[in-house]
């Protein structure tokens, strides 16, 4: 997953952010009151215009093992 999050982030910004940029403003939401966890860091991937990436991290959390399953597939062919 983290893999595919940062080659995405990558891609988008032309090798200017990756992952670590993302961990550090989730860190800085949280620390301003935003809560943490999935939705916070979904909140923060959305400025990368990634949907498939967002659809995919968020399935990967999942009850539902299906879809988990399917989701880290498509996680790791992302990288």
């Amino acid at each position: 997953m983290h893999r595919a999050i940062d080659s995405v982030v990558q891609q988008k910004t032309l090798g200017e952010e990756s992952l670590f940029t993302v961990w550090k403003r989730l860190q800085k939401a949280v620390n301003s009151g935003m809560p943490p966890g999935t939705a916070t860091f979904l909140t923060l991937l959305e400025p990368y215009d990634a949907p498939n990436l967002i659809k995919a991290v968020n399935n990967a959390t999942s009850d539902d093992a299906s879809k988990a399953i399917q989701s880290i597939e498509t996680l790791y062919q992302m990288h």
